[in-house]
């Protein structure tokens, strides 16, 4: 999958449904606009002779993004600021060191189970 953002490259379809190179775009909660285009889609949908029920699912959907607006901060979209971008790729760092260090404390654990079969 390949995101609008760079930032949102790490959202991946677990289950490989979704070709590597297909484009994608997330609206989330937050984005103020996104009810509105997702009703705008749905119409859109029913205009073409789409299925109906997935017209439904979609504007439930907003209705759900405008219910958890209420309680939440909902802003215009944005990109991420310099600082955001260099606590992710800390973020993303630490993450690698952390699944080093778990491959190594197995490693190491194989081993000494090895050693006790000797």
């Amino acid at each position: 999958m390949k995101h609008a953002r760079e930032d949102y490259n790490r959202i991946q379809d677990s289950a490989g449904l979704i070709p590597a190179d297909e484009p994608v775009f997330l609206l989330r909660g937050q984005d103020i606009l996104a009810p509105d285009l997702l009703r705008l889609w749905a119409t859109r949908l029913l205009s073409h002779g789409g299925d109906p029920q997935m017209a439904s699912i979609v504007s439930s959907h907003a209705d759900a993004m405008e219910v958890w607006q209420r309680d939440h901060k909902k802003k215009l979209p944005d990109l991420p600021s310099e600082e955001e971008k260099d606590y992710r790729k800390l973020y993303e760092k630490q993450k690698e060191l952390i699944g080093l260090k778990m491959n190594i404390l197995t490693q190491y654990q194989l081993l000494l189970m090895a050693l006790r079969n000797i």
